[in-house]
């Protein structure tokens, strides 16, 4: 968001944007009021008003909640569909955390004729304050919206973060009505990891795997330590984008399965008391493995389908403990996105990208995969869905690089499977 919330308020002579927006198009509805007096030394403001965080002015509580509740029932008209954040001076949050005063904006898709509509928080779970319990919502389009500039969204304080360790880790929720809609929004509380803050470019990707559940708490160690600028091993790789796989998918990985017309059977959960003899799909993957349902699970997809490597084993052998590269992160996801089919040329309807690989008008992705690279396609459909993960160059002749054959490190394997799978932190 551009600018904050004063600074545009400002600018507009103190009216919220909305109203000016609506005066500009002609519309005919009342302003929130104006802030009043200064608020004392420690927040004090008359009856029936609260001190604003940022301005420092006595605003009604009621402010900017005048709307008018619609005849008949709303439930089936109305249905949550997004939620964002905002610090009080405007600007978005990525991730939620503790200890200071949060703007919450939900949107809704409302099947209504347009006018404004009036939300409440009607319960919260411990440790989170309310601030503003009501919104104003303006609805139109086919949308019902708050306006943060105008002082018409909810506003809460988060004072405790539940739990002090990964495993106690626990998000906090938000019951909304809104006409006679309710709905409970799920808002994850950060930092979750011990080494990855806000000051992390991949902060919010990390979060979001956490948030569903793609990575488990159990994996971390009570030290909660993530290791952004860790290695990742195959079969750990496995693990992750296979939750991810199934979740798009809702499904659950199994601990049967059947591949080419063969069931293959690993031990439930990994390690529980079986016969670790049991014949796998990979010969280097015993039914005892931890990571043997999500190996087998991603091979029954056609994403994952071993290596070559006879010194290992001769059929079929997954290399579990090996480093994986770039190359094969990218390998596995487009295939997890596009169904295994990667098209050798490819537009994104949505970010306008556009690459084309072994074609005679040759639009490679990165300057170091170049259209005749095998991996061209994989590397450039996730780059066409919006991924950025650009590398420094080795080649001084090169701009932008991929560096598909250095190992894919915790961090960019996150943002690989968050972006690919455009998974939401906050969202219904």
């Amino acid at each position: 968001m551009a600018g904050t919330i004063g600074a545009r308020r400002a600018a507009a002579g103190a009216l919220p944007l909305a109203f000016l927006s609506a005066a500009a198009a002609g519309g005919c509805f009342s302003p929130s009021p104006r802030p009043g007096q200064p608020c004392g030394p420690e927040g004090q403001c008359p009856p029936g008003q609260s001190c604003h965080p940022v301005e420092q002015l006595c605003w009604p509580h009621d402010a900017g909640v005048d709307g008018e509740e619609p005849d008949g029932s709303t439930s089936e008209a109305l249905s949550p569909e997004s939620l964002a954040l905002f610090d009080p001076v405007g600007d978005e949050i990525a991730v939620l955390e503790a200890e200071s005063p949060v703007i919450i904006a939900p949107r809704w898709a409302a099947a209504l004729s347009d006018g404004s509509l009036v939300g409440r928080l009607a319960d919260a779970s411990p440790g989170v304050v309310p601030e503003k319990e009501t919104a104003r919502y303006d609805v139109a389009d086919g949308a019902a919206i708050c306006d943060v500039a105008g002082y018409q969204c909810y506003e809460i304080l988060l004072q405790v973060v539940s739990g002090t360790s990964m495993v106690e880790h626990q998000d906090v929720t938000l019951d909304e009505e809104l006409g006679d809609a309710v709905h409970t929004w799920r808002l994850h509380v950060g930092p979750s990891f011990s080494d990855v803050g806000s000051e992390s470019p991949y902060y919010q990707e990390i979060e979001v795997l956490l948030h569903h559940a793609a990575v488990l708490p159990e994996e971390f160690g009570q030290e909660r330590s993530f290791e952004p600028d860790g290695e990742v091993e195959r079969h750990l790789m496995a693990r992750w984008i296979a939750r991810a796989v199934a979740a798009e998918a809702g499904e659950t990985i199994p601990d049967s399965i059947e591949i080419g017309g063969e069931t293959y059977a690993c031990c439930p959960g990994g390690g529980e008391p079986c016969d670790p003899s049991t014949p796998t799909y990979f010969c280097d993957v015993p039914a005892d493995h931890e990571s043997c349902a999500f190996a087998h699970y991603l091979a029954a997809k056609g994403i994952a389908s071993g290596a070559t490597a006879p010194e290992v084993c001769q059929e079929r052998p997954f290399l579990p403990g090996d480093t994986a590269t770039r190359r094969q992160a990218a390998a596995w996801l487009a295939q997890s996105l596009s169904s295994g089919e990667v098209p050798e040329s490819y537009s994104d309807p949505e970010t306008g990208r556009e690459y084309r690989c072994g074609s005679d008008s040759p639009l490679p992705p990165f300057d170091d995969v170049p259209a005749s690279n095998s991996f061209c396609s994989v590397i450039g459909y996730l780059w066409a869905r919006g991924i950025d993960d650009e590398q420094a160059c080795d080649n001084p002749e090169h701009e932008r690089c991929f560096s598909p054959a250095s190992p894919v490190l915790r961090q960019s394997l996150a943002r690989f499977i968050a972006g690919g799978f455009r998974l939401e932190l906050y969202a219904p």
